[in-house]
């Protein structure tokens, strides 16, 4: 047994041949009493720890997608600052040379788990060589409740969430030596709210030495609070919880908080009917996610990516073709006057919304039949472009003004599951950047025969950048983005390098997002 000695205790984990696990480590106190929406403070412990069996996750709803994905329904805890490492047996204690690469799993800020068997990091670990990290972070009205105008020593609290990954981090510069990792390439990784939340932290933290290699699939910069919604948001939270206090808020059962934040939720409406709204939030609103809150995000995060800050870090960045179908897995038509309207909220912030609406219409041929409905799937492009694609483009973009590189994919290999009705759906390239497509229960998202080459591509291009730094690997290579060609490697569908696909359709969101 090979125990390892970090800030955490001294840990034994479990040998699973050519990887050892390590779970359950507290990488921050426990945000629990007083330290409830106050930041991440350090933990220290010299004592023997199991690190044998993965700690309780944050206190979150229940979520049809985590249980898709294999995750834990049951045990939640707002002790849950907890992180795994899965390290090469024969380099743990050895020479601190491996990459590193840090998961920050989605859920759209209010669910999730870095235990997720979809995440098991032991199959990149093995063919990569490589230190794999999971990590859990504060989640919904616990992570992302925005409190400083009511209480100034609660400063930070709408991003609480972003600053437990910040500590996480901290807790690998110190730490991951001891595993064979090298403190001096890390590349951090998520997905949905885990890609948001690993483009806010280029945004914000990108030139502090934390982290030296991004990787977002499926998320941009585009998902951040304006301060007076924030505000209004934390009075419906309040409302809803019966609390009458912060005070109130520091001591209610946080079952009772996290209901009250489904319930604000549930009002606000779904996200098709929150597009553009009474504020100029963007489509991709939710209602616990990143707040502009002047002390950890001082402006627009697209702002700060276009003036250069995480210029340093590698980027690679993409979406899966048809994402939009995981939230609206059919083919029923659907109303025209219903898409019309939406088409009119997503035009809303063009010089000329009428021509921009028809604009959007004809991009996305949009045609109405005699009983006044369209094909669903015309809504389900046009949002995975609204919510994905358009942001990771404009993230792409904004780099490129800053001079700074970054690569551009796209997931195009379509599930058989449901009849196909999935297709590109949002988290299908999970299980193939992990290497899980054959974990229990997976066959139900990706089928029964899903492509191990496919699968194994996609490690390597993920490998290879977090070793080097760009995805070349020994099955392709693909340019750095660049607003004239806009090149995108496509997994699954033509498996090579494309120039400028959707052109018309990307051409006509200038303006609008």
């Amino acid at each position: 047994m090979t125990a390892v000695t970090t800030t955490s205790g001294v840990l034994n984990g479990n040998d699973l041949g050519a990887v050892r696990r390590f779970a359950g480590i507290r990488y921050a106190e426990a945000p629990v009493g007083d330290r409830r929406f106050r930041p991440p403070a350090a933990y220290r412990s010299s004592g023997p720890v199991g690190a044998t069996t993965f700690g309780p996750t944050a206190w979150q709803p229940a979520s049809a997608l985590e249980v898709m994905l294999g995750g834990n329904q049951e045990e939640r805890s707002e002790d849950c600052l907890l992180l795994n490492v899965w390290a090469p047996s024969n380099g743990i204690g050895q020479a601190a040379d491996r990459p590193v690469m840090v998961w920050i799993h989605g859920g759209g800020f209010s669910t999730g788990s870095g235990s997720s068997p979809i995440y098991d990091g032991a199959n990149l670990a093995a063919r990569g060589d490589t230190v794999v990290v999971t990590i859990n972070y504060r989640l919904g009205p616990l992570g992302f409740l925005h409190l400083d105008h009511l209480d100034a020593g609660l400063a930070g609290s709408g991003n609480l969430g972003l600053l437990d990954q910040l500590a996480a981090l901290d807790w690998v510069q110190e730490n991951i030596s001891a595993f064979g990792g090298n403190p001096d390439n890390v590349t951090i990784f998520g997905e949905s709210a885990g890609a948001m939340s690993v483009a806010s932290l280029l945004a914000i933290a990108g030139d502090r030495g934390r982290f030296h290699r991004v990787i977002a699939q499926s998320g941009g910069v585009h998902n951040l609070t304006p301060t007076e919604v924030a505000e209004q948001t934390t009075a419906n939270v309040i409302e809803a919880a019966g609390a009458a206090s912060v005070d109130d808020l520091m001591t209610i059962d946080p079952a009772t908080l996290i209901a009250a934040g489904e319930k604000v939720r549930g009002a606000s409406g779904n996200v098709l009917d929150r597009i553009n709204g009474a504020h100029e939030l963007g489509p991709n609103l939710m209602v616990f996610q990143p707040v502009l809150d002047g002390k950890v995000i001082t402006e627009p995060l697209i702002d700060s990516i276009r003036g250069g800050a995480g210029r340093s870090i590698a980027l690679l960045t993409g979406v899966n073709a048809d994402e939009w179908n995981l939230f609206d897995p059919t083919r029923k038509p659907l109303p025209a006057e219903r898409l019309s309207n939406r088409l009119e909220r997503l035009a809303a912030k063009s010089s000329e919304p009428a021509a921009a609406t028809s604009a959007l219409a004809a991009a996305y041929g949009l045609e109405v039949d005699d009983s006044g409905m369209v094909d669903r799937s015309v809504q389900s492009s046009i949002m995975t472009d609204a919510v994905f694609r358009m942001p990771a483009v404009r993230m792409l973009e904004a780099r490129a003004e800053s001079g700074a590189p970054g690569h551009h994919y796209q997931f195009s290999w379509a599930s058989p599951v449901a009849g196909g009705l999935l297709g590109s759906c949002h988290a299908l390239e999970l299980p193939f950047v992990f290497g899980t497509i054959g974990a229990k229960g997976m066959s139900s998202f990706v089928g029964e025969n899903p492509p191990g080459a496919l699968s194994e591509q996609m490690q390597d291009t993920w490998l290879h950048f977090a070793r080097h730094g760009t995805p070349g690997n020994d099955h392709d290579d693909f340019a750095s983005y660049d607003a004239g060609t806009r090149t995108v490697y496509d997994f699954g569908g033509a498996n090579g390098a494309v120039e400028h696909p959707n052109a018309e359709r990307t051409n006509v969101w200038s303006g609008l997002l």
